[in-house]
């Protein structure tokens, strides 16, 4: 939307576009598709960029092929925790120790996401569960035929796996430190305000 946080971000790296706020990931990514299958019809070169937001490998490769990025970081928020850019921004703002403070924050950041481990992970369910559904493809010759490929469809879909796969693997990465792999599934804006104390912006450092 006009006024986010991630117009600001992208208008900064992205001199060379126009960079215009679509809404909804949904909505950038119908933007840029209709665009792309309408070149005919304009001269703009349209790409599109949205959160990770547990896309899983298979969705991210099928949006680039229709020219929509994705970024490294479950909420746009999140990239000014990755490793690199917090270091850059700590040294801009003369914090007197920033790996010190990167370090404080890591540890910030696996502190919450075990405390959160569980609603992450049904949250991550939820949405796999909601997007492997609008994939479901039922056969519907007759009542008979409709009724059983219903039931197959469904039955390849297990909630508990889901739940129990995302969950190992946050907390396998949780167990590792690993900042920059847990940013990408650990959907909480919040994070940024950990940041902002560790850069001395939002009141005093633990």
């Amino acid at each position: 939307e006009r006024g986010s946080l991630d117009l600001t971000i992208y208008r900064s790296q992205y001199k060379e576009f126009t960079v215009v706020p679509i809404g909804s990931c949904e909505a950038v990514i119908r933007a840029v598709a209709s665009f792309r299958r309408n070149s005919a019809l304009h001269w703009l070169r349209v790409d599109g960029l949205v959160d990770a937001d547990h896309r899983e490998a298979k969705e991210i490769a099928y949006l680039g092929t229709l020219g929509v990025l994705v970024l490294p970081v479950a909420e746009v928020e999140n990239l000014l925790l990755l490793p690199a850019i917090f270091l850059a921004l700590a040294e801009a703002l003369s914090c007197p120790d920033p790996r010190g403070e990167l370090a404080k924050l890591t540890t910030d950041v696996m502190s919450e996401a075990a405390a959160n481990l569980d609603l992450v992970s049904a949250r991550y369910m939820a949405r796999a569960l909601d997007n492997r559904l609008k994939r479901v493809e039922v056969d519907a010759k007759d009542l008979a035929t409709l009724e059983t490929s219903y039931q197959k469809e469904l039955g390849d879909i297990d909630p508990a796996a889901i739940f129990s796969e995302f969950k190992a693997t946050l907390g396998g990465r949780i167990h590792a430190a690993d900042l920059p792999a847990i940013l990408q599934l650990y959907d909480c804006k919040g994070l940024l305000a950990r940041a902002a104390i560790r850069l001395g912006l939002g009141g005093q450092r633990p």
